[in-house]
């Protein structure tokens, strides 16, 4: 047990590691957009499936699309920067907004939607014109705006209706609803509330009913409304003319704009004098030392060996910046977001090649000046410089013909951290120093010879002729000039402050988790949701094990029965069986037995789901034991038979036991897996632990906390299962047998 809490403590301590779990608020991302079309060449969410969606694809055709299941993704992919913007309902921001989720709406709005209760095409007619007449009494007597003002604004109201008081006397009406549209439907407090949850209550209380609330996902809500497992879909449903050819909606009782979300400022912007006391990072011997000695004098500066270290450091909080040129700056953003900037006035750096201070480092400095002219008057420099430089990383290397026919050979000495003058891609050296090298070696006929160093080697290289050319990136100074020869620099850059703007010292970072661990498991009591899904997982589990592991030993039997043509039955039917089951994702299965095989049946997605793991399971016993039982010596049958014992005691005493050694180790694979499967049962209106996993990060908008819980739940479920299977395997162990529970040949 003790070595169990230990690998969960490492698993959580590397995942925190991995994350960062930044909770910093960001800045603007474009503050000057303002419509629509400002984000033609942008990045662009949107819900799977939504109207938004296809709006959008026709209002910005050239934007690169990136569907997520549901808004709560979109939200965490805008605030890691995968995407630039997202398309949601502006009731849907407001929720976002009583999280402190640092967003807000682009000014033009996509388009107003209208949203109506859904019924199965013809069915509920009186139901229906009941939900139109008081939609049409709040609409009247003012209370659906009172409603709605309740609902929509930017903070979370504090009372709630009770379903659970209703009267009843009219009858019970089935609602589905999906947990995760957060204002119209979510969780709180361990029960269901928002605006579609408190509207359908009144509408309830005023015509005598109960309501029995069915949680599932968008698409459940759809089919379980077409099969007429329910009579009415809430959630926040949009109104067009696709879905009136299959469903019936009530009249409108929402209307709202879709709107694009950004990022919205949360922070004051950072400048140079936040520095001056601050820890910096420098690279040792590089002339950043020295300008961050002259600017921040009173600053801690920390000496570090490589840019890569000052990246990783910065985004750990161990430095809180250092300074750096915008080459370097712009090849780390490519792949890591967070990181930005503060320039530095009046301050910029020389970069080029350095040769060595003699005749051959001389000739290598003209042929260097002159074929840079020539590059930059052709205007390939420029072309070349975009190409590694640009906001996008290039995927292949350069292509150049073989030169080691060349007799000159050309000593190179790369420093590969340096990005993106030089750096390795595809296991190659890469870069813009290397590609202009390699045309450069091709022109004067030279033969290259590349060396990976770090530039303080290879410029002491240099000068010891180990070397000829140094290529890093390196920054020109009238010091080096001294010992090193230079060509004419080939560009000047500007000086920046680099930073991170998710601050992970440890004090943020503490508090970050104690929030993020208040939100997911403290606030409304939220580990009450997972102990649910817990339970049901466990219960799933356990019965579709159980279920299958009988059906299948008792199929099994009946294929070795006596009976001939019983056992032909069976095995045709078992082979069948396998056929389907293997052939068909337990997905598929699952939503066919929901809305199909007992689409008109009262029976809950638990039992539906237990159902069908059992129909999987079955098949898998069934066929195991048929392959171990066959691998037991068949001599060992047939001298039990001379013994004299009957059919059934040879089989449970001699055989089964030993089949039992090679059968466990699959039975505990396949238990893990169903156990993991059962994470899709959320298809079919169940609430399990993933299930409920998701519920909490679409209240909260907090990945983290939700998937590490559900992640280690897991993990000791599949570790308490493997331990129990241990024990089993021992104790059905032949070896391991006591001598009463051996047959005995001879009586004495």
């Amino acid at each position: 047990m003790k070595r169990f809490f230990v690998v969960l403590l490492s698993a959580v301590i590397l995942l925190l590691s991995l994350t960062g779990c930044n909770t910093t608020e960001v800045k603007d991302s474009d503050t000057n957009k303002t419509r629509i079309s400002d984000f033609s060449q942008s990045k662009v969410g949107s819900v799977a499936g939504s109207i938004q969606s296809n709006l959008l694809k026709e209002l910005l055709p050239d934007a690169e699309h990136v569907e997520y299941s549901n808004p709560s993704d979109s939200v965490m992919a805008l605030m890691s920067d995968k995407i630039e913007t997202f398309s949601t309902e502006n009731s849907v921001l407001c929720a976002m907004q009583w999280e402190g989720i640092a967003v807000k709406r682009v000014e033009e709005p996509i388009a107003v939607s209208n949203y109506g209760f859904m019924f199965n095409k013809g069915e509920k007619l009186d139901l229906q014109k009941q939900l139109n007449e008081f939609i049409k009494n709040q609409k009247t007597n003012g209370k659906l705006k009172q409603l709605q003002e309740k609902w929509f604004s930017s903070s979370e109201p504090s009372e709630f209706a009770d379903y659970e008081k209703l009267s009843g006397k009219n009858g019970t009406i089935r609602v589905a609803i999906c947990s995760e549209q957060k204002p119209f439907v979510y969780i709180k407090n361990a029960k269901y509330a928002g605006y579609d949850i408190e509207f359908l209550t009144k509408f309830a209380g005023e015509y005598g009913y109960n309501i029995e609330f069915f949680d599932s996902s968008f698409t459940g809500i759809l089919s379980g409304i077409k099969s007429g497992i329910y009579d009415i879909g809430a959630s926040g449903a949009t109104i067009n003319e696709e879905r009136k050819n299959s469903l019936d909606f009530s009249d409108v009782y929402y209307s709202d704009e879709m709107v694009l979300v950004v990022k919205s400022s949360g922070s004051a912007v950072r400048t140079l004098d936040d520095f001056k006391n601050a820890t910096l990072g420098v690279i040792v011997g590089s002339i950043y030392d020295g300008y961050s000695k002259e600017l921040f004098p009173d600053a801690n500066i920390d000496a570090y060996q490589s840019f890569p270290d000052l990246f990783q450091c910065v985004k750990q909080g161990k430095v809180d910046g250092f300074l750096l040129d915008m080459p370097n700056y712009n090849a780390a953003k490519r792949t890591d977001k967070g990181l930005s900037y503060i320039k530095v006035p009046d301050y910029n750096v020389e970069i080029g090649y350095a040769f060595g201070k003699n005749e051959k480092g001389s000739e290598l400095q003209t042929q260097m000046n002159a074929y840079l002219d020539e590059l930059r008057a052709e205007g390939t420099l420029d072309k070349i410089w975009d190409k590694w430089c640009g906001t996008v990383e290039p995927t292949e290397n350069i292509k150049i013909q073989d030169l080691s026919a060349n007799e000159k050979e050309l000593k190179i000495a790369l420093d590969s951290s340096r990005k993106p003058f030089v750096y390795m891609l595809n296991n190659e050296h890469a870069g813009f120093e290397v590609e202009i090298l390699y045309m450069f070696c091709e022109k004067y006929g030279y033969k290259p010879k590349f060396e990976d160093a770090q530039w303080t080697a290879g410029v002491a290289g240099l000068t010891e002729g180990k070397y000829d050319v140094v290529s890093c990136g390196i920054y020109i100074t009238d010091e080096r000039k001294e010992s090193v020869n230079f060509c004419e620099p080939y560009m000047v850059s500007d000086i920046i402050m680099v930073i991170y703007e998710n601050d992970n010292a440890e004090t943020d970072f503490l508090a970050s988790i104690k929030e993020s661990f208040e939100k997911t498991f403290i606030r409304e009591s939220r580990w009450k949701l997972i102990v649910k899904g817990l339970a049901v997982t466990v219960l799933i589990s356990f019965c579709s094990v159980v279920g299958g592991t009988v059906f299948g030993f008792v199929f099994y039997m009946i294929s070795r029965s006596k009976y001939k043509l019983l056992s032909l039955i069976a095995k045709k039917l078992a082979k069948v069986h396998s056929i389907i089951i293997s052939g068909t994702p337990i997905l598929v299965i699952l939503m066919i037995l929901y809305y199909l095989v007992f689409a008109k049946a009262d029976i809950s997605g638990i039992i539906v789901a237990i159902i069908g793991f059992i129909m999987t399971f079955s098949s898998f016993v069934y066929g195991q034991l048929d392959i171990t039982v066959e691998n037991v010596d068949k001599g060992q049958t047939e001298a039990a038979y001379a013994l004299g014992y009957s059919r059934n005691k040879t089989f449970f005493k001699i055989i089964l036991p030993q089949a039992m050694k090679m059968f466990i180790p699959a039975y505990t694979g396949e238990i893990i897996g169903l156990i993991k499967a059962t994470s899709i049962v959320g298809y079919i209106a169940v609430n399990d632990l993933t299930r409920m996993g998701d519920i909490i990060r679409s209240n909260t908008y907090e990945a983290f906390f939700p998937l590490i819980a559900v992640a280690l739940i897991y993990f000791a479920l599949i570790w308490i299962v493997t331990m129990l299977m241990g024990i089993a395997k021992k104790k059905t162990d032949p070896k391991r047998r006591k001598n009463k529970s051996i047959l005995k040949g001879v009586v004495r």
